[in-house]
């Protein structure tokens, strides 16, 4: 039940980071030495991937309308997230793979995190930016299958009547070219370890990837396992793989304080 508490609680965002595997493992380490955590809350990820289910309130504790408030403030994730509530200050983390169960409890208590970190999932990645693409498979932090390419794309036109319009036809021929290799890449790489993949994640330009979705059957049956975050590669290629492990991990960091009229 929400206990009428009056109006909805405000929050500030005093920090914003993204940290790495072992930034949060000591940034954690430090909170419960420090004991700054009075309630620990696990939001896991609402049964759409849009809305974070709450858990059962505390005595003492922070409320559901307390909750979603941070919640809302630290904005919408497909991985849930866990908030270290002390006093009037929160920091939120919205880990890299999804909270498996909401849960509050007096004290700090990241288990449940720990066991996130400590996981080898089976990720496929799939990186495209029109002119190049690159496709592989993590398992944990370690690339064990690749494939990339580069597939040339001309840039805009800028002149007008019937040339541009026949340079847009042609423009338009080379993307879908580059769809089409990118997918048959991404069949090559991903099918054989479809039914064991955990998750799937994209990288690159959010539009081309929208579009590349469209055009690609297999990355359309790969939608119920695929991570709504979109890494950022400014060059898709097999380098980029080798280090994408790196962005695959990051956590996003938020620090909250709570407002008082």
């Amino acid at each position: 039940m929400i206990r009428p508490i009056g109006p909805a609680p405000q929050y500030t965002i005093v920090q914003r980071l993204w940290a790495g595997k072992a930034h949060v493992m000591r940034t954690l380490d430090k909170l419960r030495v420090e004991g700054r955590c009075g309630f620990t809350v696990y939001l896991a990820p609402g049964p759409h991937g849009a809305n974070t289910a709450m858990p059962s309130e505390l005595p003492g504790g922070p409320t559901t309308v307390e909750i979603a408030a941070v919640a809302r403030k630290v904005g919408i994730s497909d991985t849930g997230m866990l908030l270290c509530w002390d006093a009037d200050r929160i920091l939120a983390l919205v880990p890299p793979f999804p909270i498996p169960q909401s849960s509050a409890t007096q004290g700090s208590y990241f288990e449940q995190i720990w066991e996130i970190m400590e996981t080898r999932p089976d990720i496929g990645i799939v990186l495209c930016r029109l002119g190049r693409y690159a496709v592989g498979v993590l398992n944990g932090d370690r690339l064990v299958v690749s494939k990339s390419d580069t597939r040339y794309v001309k840039s805009r036109h800028r002149a007008g009547g019937s040339s541009q319009r026949r340079f847009e036809r042609s423009r338009e021929r080379l993307i879908l070219e580059l769809f089409q290799a990118t997918c048959e890449a991404a069949s090559s790489v991903l099918s054989p370890y479809e039914r064991r993949l955990d998750h799937l994640i994209l990288g690159g330009e959010k539009h081309t990837l929208r579009r590349l979705v469209q055009n690609c059957t297999l990355l359309q049956r790969l939608k119920p396992i695929t991570l709504q975050r979109v890494l950022d590669v400014p060059r898709p290629s097999h380098k980029a793989l080798e280090n994408i492990h790196r962005e695959v991990w990051k956590s996003r960091i938020v620090s909250l304080a709570r407002v008082y009229p």
